[in-house]
Order: structure tokens, then sequence, then C-alpha cells
């Protein structure tokens, strides 16, 4: 029987297998993204109380499979609970969003130490009162997007190298940046220099550093909407949680849309 590994993990998602069990993907720092099985999770929740919960940090105990296949969850010990998401719901559907794009950027099985911890810090700062979770977010789609290889030159044209000048910046999806316009063309995307220049600074800074760093609400909604709109591209899909995010911040009936975290 092969050994058990022991993995420092998060738990990213879930879905019920069968009658019985669960299918659980973890984000783990020594093996990167992990689908596991729990067995019996569905029918007993005792076995593993607590601790699929989604944003769960654990230790976990996996038998990896023999040949090829699904490795199975053979134990785990909750080391924090997730965020209180009952309490701040509003926090929830961004949690969601880092969870799914963690999920599509890297591959199983592909070790990314830079991209855990990425999630670990998110999710400690999510749990701390007075967290903002849209400005997380922002910091958590500037970063995943540079460790995923696909991080734009906020600051300069990336077809020539020249700084970005202006206020009202033409950006390029496809090429990765502000572009110096070449004659007749009329870029549709365009972005406010303030805003590249939040982003840049978020692309490199670590989440010690974040509160230091002041984003007006309409710096932070173009630039929630800018970066759905670069993991849109570059995932060729669009992923579920930017949905959700839209129907959340959708006012109710009879009441005015104004400003919200929507990106």
């Amino acid at each position: 029987m092969p050994d058990l590994l022991v993995l420092s993990a998060i738990v990213i998602g879930g879905r019920d297998l069968g009658e019985s069990d669960r299918l659980v993907t973890l984000f783990t720092l020594e093996a990167g993204k992990t689908r596991v099985v729990a067995k019996g999770a569905k029918r007993s929740r005792r076995r593993f109380l607590n601790a699929l919960e989604p944003f769960t940090r654990i230790c976990a105990r996996v038998a990896p499979p023999r040949t090829s296949g699904l490795g199975r969850l053979d134990g785990a010990d909750v080391l924090a609970s997730p965020p209180d998401f009952a309490a701040r719901f509003e926090a929830y559907p961004h949690a969601a969003l880092c969870g799914e794009l963690a999920d599509l950027w890297f591959r199983e099985g592909d070790p990314q130490p830079g991209a855990y911890r990425l999630l670990d810090d998110l999710v400690r700062a999510l749990a701390a009162p007075g967290a903002d979770p849209a400005r997380l977010s922002l910091w958590f789609q500037a970063r995943v997007l540079a460790l995923a290889g696909y991080g734009p030159t906020w600051d300069r044209c990336p077809r020539c190298g020249r700084p970005a000048a202006g206020v009202d910046l033409p950006f390029s999806l496809e090429g990765g940046g502000p572009v110096c316009c070449r004659p007749g063309e009329d870029p549709a995307l365009r972005v406010s220099a303030g805003t590249l220049r939040t982003l840049s600074h978020l692309a490199a800074k670590p989440m010690e550093r974040l509160d230091r760093l002041r984003i007006s609400p309409a710096t932070l909604e173009e630039g929630l909407r800018l970066l759905r709109r670069l993991h849109c591209h570059h995932l060729q899909r669009m992923p579920a949680s930017y949905r959700v995010l839209a129907e959340f911040a959708r006012p109710p009936a009879g009441r005015p849309a104004g400003n919200d975290d929507a990106p």
C-alpha cells in the first residue's frame, strides 16, 4: 500500500460523488491542485467533521492512487476554520471567485507554492475584522494573473516599451497592456492611468502592504472590470463566479443602481 502523503491544504471546492462520497479539490503547498475522494463523507459527516468546508485550512492525509486516477483522503485535521461567511455574506462571492480562478489557472499535480501562499494570505485576510472582500479580490486577481504568466505590462506599451502616458489609455487584452495607437486604430477598451498604476502596485505588493495603498471606489470598480475581462480573455471562458458576483451586486427591484463591488 502506498505511503500516505501529508499535505498542507486549503479546500477550494467539492461535489457529491455517488451515494456516499465527496470529490474534494484541495490546493496544497507540496503538490499544487489535488483532487481526492473522501470516502463516506456524504453519508457520515463525523469522519471529516468541518474539514471539507470551502476555504478551510487542513492537514490532509492522502493515499495516492496505485497507478492512475484519484487519490483518497484518508483523514484531515482542521488547522483553521474558514472565514465566517454567515456573518459577512458579501465576502463569499469574492472568495468563491478567487478559489475558482486558482482551480482554473493551475494544473493538477503541478506544485505552485507561490499560488498556495497567495490563497493562504487571502483566506487569512478575509477572516480579519473589517476586511474589504472586493479590495482583497482585486489584489488576488492581479497577483494570480501574474503567477499564471499572463500579467500585463501595466505601466508601458507592450508593443514598443514606452511608458504609458495620458489620462485615459487604450488597453489591449491580446497585447497585454496600454498600447500606443497606430494610425486609424481606435481600441474600444480604455482604462484610466490611475487604475493601471494601482494594478501595477497590487501585482507586486505582498498582502501585508495592501493597507498602505489607497484605492478609490471608482478605481476599485474599474480595476475589477478590467481584471474580469483579462481573466476571461486568457482563460477563453467566463468563470461561473463572475456571473454570481454580477447577480449579487444587482440592486433589488425598486432601488436605483449605484457603484458596487462587482467586476
